[in-house]
């Protein structure tokens, strides 16, 4: 820790006794040495190691979220000076969280690795979340359709039905930690994915900052689009926040999947 080290940058969180000899100050680095201590400091804020976790433990009075369930005093200390490699902090994870009290999880992964990062929390709630679901289970993938029974809905009460899952591409930050730039590269990518497909797969690829009034209408009316995010939850847990810097949506010809 720095909090002692006088004309050191204060907060910040490092064994700096690899980069900063004891005692000297800061301003007598060359240029190419402060910036490597800078690239060596891992935090979000380098203000926050001047107060002790116990003040910055969020307040969660009113709250009956799994996040204020299994996040102690005792781990919020641990992880809080912690950041996964692309940066993102246990306060970035948690912040959806804090702020809405009904938000029955409480915390949002910043990227892949804030899973085995913060396994102290992130593992007790995602086990209670899914039933049981340890950390050393796996997934049971069945795709045989032979297997599926009373596939015939009642139409008195069922009008059309569909299936949404959701995937995250390796490499890239997710919804609360995503930056500008990942999320024009994932459209990218996508489009690109989208645009090879042939057969009953081939369709349109709409772009959000380019889509026409009508078309944009026409998407809304058919439930496949829908209107900005106004949701607190969506607005807190970053989901919304950068755009519509970057959207997406792709559907094919016959209108049985949507992207």
């Amino acid at each position: 820790m720095l909090n002692n080290y006088k004309n050191a940058i204060p907060g910040c969180y490092c064994d700096y006794r690899k980069t900063v000899p004891i005692g000297q100050p800061i301003e007598t680095f060359k240029p190419g040495q402060t910036n490597q201590l800078l690239k060596s400091l891992k935090m979000a804020n380098l203000l926050q190691q001047n107060y002790p976790a116990d003040e910055d433990y969020p307040d969660f009075t009113g709250h009956h979220s799994l996040l204020s369930k299994y996040l102690t005093k005792e781990i919020y200390a641990r992880l809080r000076d912690v950041t996964t490699s692309s940066g993102c902090t246990i306060d970035r994870a948690i912040q959806n969280g804090v702020d809405n009290h009904d938000f029955h999880l409480g915390i949002l992964a910043g990227d892949e690795e804030c899973y085995e990062l913060y396994a102290e929390l992130f593992d007790p709630v995602i086990e209670e979340y899914h039933n049981g679901f340890k950390k050393t289970d796996n997934h049971v993938t069945d795709l045989d359709s032979s297997k599926l029974t009373g596939e015939e809905l009642d139409s008195n009460y069922v009008i059309s039905s569909r299936i949404r899952t959701g995937r995250n591409i390796r490499g890239f930050a997710l919804s609360p930690h995503v930056t500008r730039g990942e999320r024009r590269e994932i459209e990218n990518l996508v489009s690109e994915a989208l645009g090879s497909l042939g057969g009953d797969l081939s369709g349109k690829y709409y772009s959000l900052l380019t889509l026409s009034p009508e078309d944009q209408q026409q998407l809304i009316d058919d439930h496949f689009l829908f209107e900005k995010p106004v949701s607190r939850h969506f607005l807190s847990g970053v989901w919304e926040g950068i755009s519509p810097t970057v959207e997406e949506y792709g559907k094919n010809n016959k209108f049985t999947y949507t992207v």
